[in-house]
């Protein structure tokens, strides 16, 4: 099982409780959402696309390069950015664990979310 969720504070931890042989997803168009509004309107394209092209990576070490790179740019200005993707940082690469073709619908809920809506 995986479960995809949002960085609510302790839901990671009741879900291992309750099912500890589970994956944890955190759900990446939040964490992309909540990091760009702590990001400067002149910095937000840039940001943005260097945290896209992380999350596109075929590998999970390829994640891991491209969020040193990620980090190196723009530590100086986010610090508090970096440290949150660094504290989630299992959490927001499960989907590495699943073969290439089900990952975005593990990192992103976009299609449940409108099955539900509809």
């Amino acid at each position: 099982m995986v479960f995809i969720a949002d960085d609510l504070i302790g839901l990671e931890g009741v879900i291992k409780e309750l099912f500890p042989e589970s994956d944890f997803q955190s759900y990446l168009l939040y964490k992309i959402r909540n990091t760009l509004a702590h990001i400067r309107n002149r910095d937000r394209e840039a940001v943005s696309m260097e945290i896209k092209n992380m999350v596109h990576e075929a590998t999970k070490d390829q994640f891991l390069e491209a969020f040193y790179r990620f980090k190196k740019n723009w530590e100086y200005a986010y610090s508090n950015v970096i440290k949150s993707f660094e504290n989630e940082f299992d959490a927001l690469t499960t989907y590495f664990l699943y073969p290439d073709k089900i990952r975005r619908y593990i990192y992103t809920t976009n299609l449940l979310e409108r099955f539900i809506k509809r």
